[in-house]
């Protein structure tokens, strides 16, 4: 199946899986934003069921304190 290239937004899920056992995380996602944004970052991007997946170094994962509003 080829990526889509026209969406809505409801249809630009994205996720991000890791455990404690692997070394890399493994993002997929159908939207051609995060994907493009994905590849000026330097993440590998393949194509992959209907969407787009890497894998990175969980070290590259992010968090962010949620502040209250």
């Amino acid at each position: 199946m080829a990526p889509r290239t026209e969406q809505s937004r409801l249809e630009c899920e994205t996720t991000i899986v890791w455990n404690d056992l692997d070394e890399n995380a493994t993002l997929w996602t159908a939207s051609v934003a995060v994907r493009r944004d994905w590849e000026s970052h330097g993440f590998p991007v393949q194509g992959y069921g209907g969407g787009w997946r890497s894998e990175v170094p969980k070290d590259r994962i992010a968090y962010r304190t949620l502040k209250k509003v």
